[in-house]
């Protein structure tokens, strides 16, 4: 009488054939246990970054984002300061409201 293998042995026969097929390649390619030291300490590296000297601290990008956001802020201002000396309402309700925007353009552009 013959046994039937059983799916946990099905498992562990798959995990066997994997762990033999794949680390027998990387370990000849990486150079075995040599290159095992020098994988550790690629890792603790990765692991803990050291910063660069020149970096800006998270205050200092805080403050350039926010330099950025006041100079969009002050440059859409500006747009819509000449649009409206130039006669566009932006808060009146226009069903044309496309032509009455660029006939506005059309004078602040040139100013």
């Amino acid at each position: 009488m013959t046994k039937i293998p059983t799916a946990t042995h099905h498992a562990a026969m798959f995990t066997l054939a994997a762990l033999v097929c794949f680390s027998g390649p990387a370990l000849a390619q990486s150079g075995g246990a040599s290159n095992l030291e020098a994988a550790k300490t690629d890792h603790a590296q990765a692991a803990n970054p050291q910063v660069p000297a020149n970096s800006p601290t998270k205050a200092e990008l805080k403050a350039k984002r926010k330099a950025e956001r006041h100079r969009a802020r002050v440059a859409k201002n500006s747009e819509l300061k000449r649009l409206e000396d130039a006669g566009y309402q932006p808060g009146q309700y226009d069903p044309n409201y496309p032509a009455n925007l660029q006939n506005a353009e059309k004078p602040a552009a040139g100013k």
